[in-house]
């Protein structure tokens, strides 16, 4: 009886030079634990990189509305930003396995890269839908609320797998050509471009015509309980080296006698210009109205501070609306939100032109809240749970999990807070980290594969 001898090549992090005469049974042995290692590190890292981009795309800014009044909006548009940022988050690890694997290989297909984005497209079809059915409860049912966003996706998609089996089976067989590429790579912003266009409502006219939508039908919503709305859409702030506790009035407007049903809604703050923990004291919560209750308030509290080279200014957003009508669509942040935009004026010495400057565009305060947060990401990360409090609260399971992944959360800690220069440097530090450890689990596997 003949055998056949696999020839491993070394890869981009390990060599199978080091192992070669090692046994075959623990050679394998170590290679599986070190793939299930090298995955709990991606996981780690993987959820660092999806905070940066939630802080990436969560960025407002004030533009001018229709009406010449300025109002809040958000820098990323959501839909582009799920079909962009948030996918790169769920499917890097994926990619990035992909394409080392067809660097590696000279650009011929192994069986690593292909079968991964094959296997994860299959898993998302089937196993994510099945379970997202399977786990609603038998007597409640579930509406898809943005039919045309699921009708595009779901045609670029049946496109997607048509376009594929084309180039791979019909126009040039197991050959992928340049041209062939470049013309799946310019599919995604296609899909974007149009996916944009019917989000913004550019589209309705064609989306009526072919029976997509229909037409809105004026609704009543009863406003006898009244809106929830700020005094004012804005509070200035005067500059000062003390501390200042603020505040906030929320009233409920426009609601008849008799009608006044409890209320209440989300509140919590977000920073613009100024840093958070810095310029103020981040505050969330919820806010409560009883019965005839028309106004409540909010405490806000700015820390002091020896001077303030620029004005600076923060939000403070109402949100998730409950017992009433909710908020007021007039006001700044819609139908769905309330927004307060709070100003606090600069004091103290003016420092240089160069440094007013600098502040203006990058933000002292910013980046000394990502500094102390980066301090303290450090420093928490030998905590079971992250912090004193919960070390003395976990449990046996708790502290097996801690020490396993300690090493990964000692290496990963020294990447930038998601604070840092608005998420941007997490965003490429993790995403660096997630080819990295993608490159040793591709070595590893293709190592399992000849152990």
């Amino acid at each position: 009886m003949s055998t056949t001898q696999v020839l491993c090549t070394n890869g981009m992090i390990f060599s199978e030079e080091t192992t070669r005469n090692w046994p075959r049974v623990l050679r394998g042995f170590l290679f599986s634990v070190g793939m299930i290692y090298f995955f709990l590190g991606v996981a780690i890292v993987a959820d660092l990189f999806m905070a940066a981009i939630e802080k990436v795309t969560s960025r407002r800014r004030k533009i001018l509305g229709p009406n010449g009044r300025t109002i809040t909006v958000k820098v990323w548009n959501e839909t582009v930003a799920t079909l962009t940022l948030m996918a790169l988050g769920s499917s890097a690890p994926e990619i990035f396995l992909s394409i080392i694997d067809i660097v590696k290989k000279s650009f011929h297909f192994g069986a690593l890269g292909p079968s991964t984005i094959v296997g994860s497209a299959a898993f998302n079809l089937l196993v994510i839908v099945a379970v997202c059915i399977y786990v609603i409860p038998s007597d409640e049912v579930r509406i898809i609320s943005n039919l045309p966003a699921f009708y595009i996706t779901a045609f670029f998609s049946m496109v997607a797998y048509v376009w594929m089996a084309v180039i791979l089976a019909v126009n040039t067989p197991q050959i992928v050509d340049v041209w062939e590429a470049l013309v799946t790579f310019l599919l995604l912003p296609v899909l974007i471009f149009v996916s944009y266009k019917v989000d913004r409502g550019d589209a309705n006219g064609i989306l009526l015509k072919v029976g997509i939508i229909t037409e809105d039908e004026e609704e009543t919503t009863d406003t006898s309980a009244g809106f929830l709305a700020f005094s004012s859409e804005s509070l200035k702030v005067t500059g000062t080296a003390t501390e200042t506790n603020l505040e906030i009035m929320v009233l409920r407007r426009g609601g008849k006698a008799g009608a006044l049903v409890p209320l209440s809604c989300s509140f919590h703050t977000e920073p613009m210009s100024a840093a958070a923990g810095v310029d103020f004291e981040e505050a969330e919560g919820t806010l409560e109205m009883e019965e005839d209750q028309v106004e409540a308030r909010i405490q806000i509290r700015i820390p002091e501070r020896n001077r303030r080279l620029t004005d600076v200014e923060f939000l403070l957003v109402l949100e998730d609306a409950e017992g009433g009508p909710g908020f007021d669509p007039n006001d700044d942040g819609g139908e769905d939100s309330a927004i307060m935009t709070i100003m606090i004026e600069k004091y103290g010495s003016e420092g240089t032109a160069l440094l007013r400057v600098f502040d203006r565009h990058v933000g002292l305060a910013h980046i000394q809240q990502g500094m102390l947060e980066w301090r303290d990401q450090i420093m928490n990360v030998i905590y079971c749970n992250g912090s004193p409090e919960e070390q003395a609260e976990a449990s046996r399971s708790d502290w097996a999990m801690h020490l396993i992944a300690l090493p990964w959360k000692l290496i990963f800690s020294t990447l930038p807070p998601v604070n840092l220069c608005g998420g941007w440097a997490c965003f490429y530090g993790s995403l660096g980290g997630i080819a990295i450890l993608t490159a040793a689990v591709s070595d590893l596997a293709e190592l399992f594969g000849c152990a």
